[in-house]
């Protein structure tokens, strides 16, 4: 019934006065307002978490696709890769009303990545973002049978990755920020991003990748990703991010 909706991980923790302080970002034109995440350890140790492609894509206030593109760890600028840690919604507040209005849901049959689908979603019909540069937000990495510390067993399973894949292609086609130049580099990051997250798991963790490789190669989706041109290569042309 409320104006906004967060989200809290069970095993995490925030800071008292996050929700205070991100609330009063959100002027009329926000419809979205983050904060840094700091890593809590068990042997007393912590890390603070400074997301510089947050601080950039924040920049451009007239232009959520910087934001879009950040969540998609890239660059808005040249379209660099870019580590975020923004794939988690527990950074964030959301308007009610825009979850509402566009049925805003995390995708069944997700066991991990779910956060970044729903963020995807959500930056696609917001208007700007707000940064408050503290980190608020505590990931407490004290358990080792978490979902994220076991992550790769996730990554090993190829079907639920090309869902994702497909999941994260469906949005960004949908979105009308993006030119269809834009949706097509988009496209071929996102296919790259499953080839390399996947082979690279199974090589990591399989002792007999050799012989799943060999079986994914067959999908003809990962057969039409291997046909197409390197990130790096897309990069260095400029392609679709000069009117960024």
């Amino acid at each position: 019934t409320g104006e906004y909706i967060a989200f809290v991980d069970g095993d995490d923790y925030i800071d008292p006065t996050m929700y205070e302080k991100l609330v009063a970002k959100m002027t009329d034109d926000v419809d979205i307002a983050f904060c840094y995440i700091q890593s809590d350890y068990s042997n007393g140790t912590v890390k603070v978490w400074i997301d510089e492609g947050l601080k950039e894509a924040i920049k451009k206030p007239w232009d959520i696709r910087p934001l879009l593109c950040w969540m998609m760890e890239l660059k808005a600028s040249n379209g660099e890769l870019v580590k975020s840690m923004g794939a988690t919604s527990c950074l964030s507040i959301f308007r009610k009303s825009i979850i509402d209005n566009f049925y805003l849901r995390y995708p069944v049959g997700i066991k991990m990545g779910e956060d970044r689908l729903f963020m995807m979603s959500y930056l696609s019909v917001c208007k700007r973002g707000a940064l408050v540069e503290e980190p608020l937000y505590h990931y407490c990495r004290v358990r080792i049978d978490s979902a994220t510390a076991n992550a790769y067993k996730t990554y090993l399973d190829f079907e639920h990755e090309k869902k994702r894949y497909l999941l994260k292609k469906e949005i960004v086609n949908q979105n009308e920020y993006y030119t269809q130049e834009e949706k097509d580099f988009l496209a071929l990051h996102l296919g790259h991003e499953l080839y390399f997250t996947y082979f690279n798991t199974q090589i990591r963790y399989n002792s007999h990748y050799k012989e799943k490789l060999k079986e994914v190669r067959k999908d003809e989706i990962i057969q039409a990703i291997t046909k197409t041109l390197s990130i790096r290569r897309l990069r260095e042309t400029g392609y679709a991010w000069k009117n960024i």
